[in-house]
Order: structure tokens, then C-alpha cells, then sequence
């Protein structure tokens, strides 16, 4: 029995052996696949993806990659989403196409367009352009552009062989159109190009159809985009104490969703004067040898700068001088009326409106600012003539002046005293001397007459 078990097993061995090369050519067969066989290429539109707005056109080119091989022939069939798209031009001027066996036809309906085009003597590329297609976006939402199964291309090999193609279409998205701006506009501070010394303004902008709210945002950024939060409901605005300087409002809608684009206003505030500033003056004289005063003014403003002077003349010898006129004028000003006491005002006005002033006093004869200037060396010296004997009578009597004072007082007030009691017994010596009404007295008369 166990060697009729060992003579099967032999027998199945050797059969087995013979079996084994047919089993692998049976299982090669059957694994062949055919149109993997077949030279590949790809076609594809551009961009992949993309985003559009509502009512934009856009151009979509259509490329194919013969991918090493020769190809002479190329039907393109495509639809697309009619309710999102709409083709305006099916083809540019430009294509690999030398001969078109069929124009390029489209159907805005149905959704279809088609090419089939001829390239004599073939071509090889990378990304030859086959059509550019002109689309339209007409609704808002995603939309693709597909290349359908019908579409083939053929080998330039004399008999038209099939290309196995690779076919890749676009996503894009249609997006709402951005809503322009708000116009804005200030009653307060009209003009953007103005300069203006208040700083509270009040901002309104336009109310559009379909507003659901406004980010606003003031700041001193010309271009800062307000956060796509909305803070307020109202189509006005207005702030406080604002600093100097130059300001910057935004304003953003949202209109039905969409936000639109953001409006932008300048506010130039200076709320400050110009600089102090101190007129100076000059005597001269004519040639009629009359003196006349030379004004002379400048100052400077840090912010809006200076815009004009003006100048007001008072005579002080008149009455009733309490409001004088003032005229627009530059520095240097003459002032011809040298004989009169003049009182003399300058503003200072700056593009804001801001106003300093300044005010000097004109006499007739010696003016005050040229006799310091004549003079300024003598009482240079005086003055340290007087410093210096200050120095020696310290250095004389040292922090003991005050004590010599004060001896020399008690002195004097002794002195003065003695001379007062001198004089009061020289008064009694002279009472004694030289009585007033003296009494004398009679003796009496005791003697009788016979």
C-alpha cells in the first residue's frame, strides 16, 4: 500500500513539472491589457481651479501634451455648467490647429463646445495650445469645465492610430461682485485737501439698497481695511477731541452678505497757533530825510504752516482807537505816520485759521530796541563798574558791614539825643533869664498921712 502511495506521488510530480510552463503562459494572456499598450497624451484645460467674480470674463486655453509622441489629429468635445457660464468667443487666433475640419461651435444652452482641427505632418510639444475659449460668469456658484470621453486624438503614423488620453478639466468658483464703496462726506470738515482747527468731526456716508450694517474705523493709516465685523447700523458718525494731526476714516459695507470695498476720508486737524514770534524795527529815512519805521515779522507752524499775515495800526494819541483795520500784508511792513505813538498789532494766520499775535509800540524820536543797540556797550560797562565795587566794599568789610551800620546809627542816634538835652537846659537858662508875664509883687504901704 505505501509503495502504491510513492508511485502516485512520483506520477503527480512529473506531471506537475510538465503543467507549470503552460499554467504561466495561460496567466500572461489573460493579464494583457491592450490600450495600455496604446502611446498616451494628456489634454487639459487651464487654470485647474480658479475663482470669478459675477459678470467678469475670462479666458480658459485649452493645451495638449503629446508626451513624446506625433500627433496629427485632435477632436475636443467639452461642456460646462450653462446656468454659471457663458461662452462669449470659442476660439482666439491662436492654435497648433493648421486646418479645421470642423469650426469651433458652442451651445450656451446645452452647455457643449467642440473642435476638430488637423496639424499637417504632426507635432510633438509639451503644452501646445489648442483653442482659447472666452467664458463669462453669470451666476454666482461653482461651475466646471469638463473634456468628455468623446474627445480623441490620432498618431500622425500614417494610418491614424488611437492615443490613450488623459483629460483634465476646471473647478471655479463664481463669486459675487464686490460692492463699491460708500461715498462719505463731512459738514464739519468738507474738503480732504483743508487744514481745519476743529477736532470733532461728524462723518456721513451713503445708506445703499440691501445694507445689512458697517465696520467703521478712524485711525492714522490712509489705508487700513475695517475688520469684516459689523459695529454699527447708522450712516453716520462723529468724535471728540481728536489730537492734531492728519486722520483717517474707513468705512465698509455689507450689502445683501457681500462686503463691498472699503472708502476712506481725510480729516486734517491743527488745533495750535502758529509759533510766538517778536516783530523788531528799524528807523530810516527817506529822501526827504523823514523817518519812517521798517517792520520786520516771521514765524513758522508746525503742522497746517503759515497761510498770511495781517497787520493793524493804532494811534495812541487818538481816542476811541479800540478796533483798528487790519490789512493783509508781508514782512518786511513800512510804516510811514514815524511822528505819531503808534501801536501796532501782526496776526499770524495759519492754514487751519489758528491766529497769533503780536504787538509793538512805536514812538516818535528815540526808539527804544535802536538805543540798546547804541548803547548796549556803556551799560555793559556800568553795569560792571558797579560789580566790581560791589567785590571791593565786600572784601573791606566782609559779612561785618551790617554791624558798622548799626554802630554808626547808635552814634548818630546818641549824638542827636545829647544835642536835644543841650537844648533843653538852654531853653530853662533862657525861661530864667527872660520870664514871660513876670509878677512882681508891691510892698505893702503902711505909712499914714499926717
Amino acid at each position: 500500500m505505501i509503495n502504491f502511495l510513492k508511485k502516485k506521488i512520483f506520477i503527480l510530480s512529473i506531471l506537475g513539472l510538465f503543467l507549470i510552463p503552460f499554467f504561466s503562459f495561460a496567466q500572461s494572456v489573460i493579464n494583457l491589457d491592450g490600450p495600455s499598450l496604446l502611446p498616451k497624451a494628456e489634454i487639459f484645460t487651464s487654470p485647474h481651479t480658479g475663482d470669478f467674480l459675477e459678470d467678469s470674463t475670462f479666458e480658459v486655453p485649452i493645451y495638449i501634451n503629446t508626451e513624446g509622441n506625433s500627433i496629427n489629429t485632435i477632436n475636443i468635445k467639452l461642456n460646462f455648467d450653462p446656468s454659471r457660464l457663458s461662452i462669449i468667443k470659442p476660439s482666439g487666433g491662436k492654435s497648433i490647429f493648421g486646418i479645421w475640419l470642423e469650426p469651433p461651435s458652442y451651445d450656451n444652452k446645452a452647455g457643449t463646445a467642440s473642435f476638430v482641427g488637423v496639424i499637417p505632418n504632426g507635432i510633438v510639444t509639451s503644452s501646445g495650445l489648442i483653442a482659447t475659449i472666452t467664458f463669462k460668469a453669470i451666476s454666482v456658484g461653482e461651475a466646471r469645465i469638463n473634456l468628455t470621453d468623446y474627445t480623441s486624438a490620432n498618431l500622425n503614423d500614417g494610418v491614424g492610430s488611437n492615443v490613450k488620453l488623459s483629460l483634465n478639466g476646471s473647478f471655479l468658483t463664481i463669486s459675487p461682485i464686490t460692492p463699491e464703496g460708500v461715498m462719505i462726506y463731512s459738514d464739519t470738515h468738507p474738503y480732504q485737501d483743508h487744514w481745519y482747527n476743529n477736532n470733532s468731526p461728524i462723518l456721513k456716508w451713503d445708506s445703499p439698497p440691501g445694507i445689512n450694517g458697517y465696520s467703521v474705523l478712524i485711525d492714522l493709516n490712509p489705508g487700513t481695511i475695517p475688520p469684516i465685523t459689523i459695529n454699527t447700523d447708522n450712516s453716520s458718525i462723529s468724535y471728540e477731541n481728536l489730537k492734531d494731526g492728519v486722520w483717517y476714516f474707513h468705512v465698509r459695507a455689507n450689502i445683501n452678505g457681500v462686503w463691498g470695498n472699503t472708502s476712506h476720508f481725510q480729516i486734517k486737524i491743527d488745533t495750535n497757533p502758529p509759533a510766538f514770534f517778536t516783530p523788531t524795527v528799524n528807523t530810516i529815512k527817506d529822501n526827504s530825510n523823514s523817518s519812517k519805521y521798517l517792520l520786520s515779522f516771521i514765524t513758522t507752524d508746525s503742522l497746517s504752516s503759515v497761510d498770511h499775515y495781517e497787520i493793524g495800526i493804532l494811534d495812541k494819541d487818538q481816542e476811541n482807537n479800540s478796533s483798528p483795520i487790519f490789512v493783509q500784508t508781508e514782512s518786511p511792513y513800512l510804516v510811514s505816520n514815524a511822528s505819531k505813538n503808534i501801536h501796532v498789532i501782526i496776526r499770524a494766520f495759519d492754514n487751519a485759521g489758528n491766529i497769533r499775535e503780536a504787538s509793538i509800540d512805536l514812538y516818535p524820536g528815540v526808539n527804544l530796541i535802536i538805543a540798546l543797540k547804541k548803547y548796549a556797550l556803556y551799560l555793559f560797562i556800568i553795569l560792571t563798574f558797579l560789580l566790581l565795587l560791589e567785590l571791593i566794599l565786600h572784601y573791606l568789610f566782609g559779612h561785618h558791614i551790617i554791624d558798622h551800620v548799626k554802630k554808626m546809627f547808635l552814634i548818630f542816634k546818641k549824638i542827636s539825643s545829647d544835642d536835644k538835652k543841650y537844648e533843653k537846659i538852654e531853653e530853662e537858662i533862657n525861661e530864667v533869664d527872660n520870664p514871660v508875664n513876670p509878677t512882681v509883687p508891691v510892698p505893702p504901704n503902711n505909712e499914714e498921712k499926717p
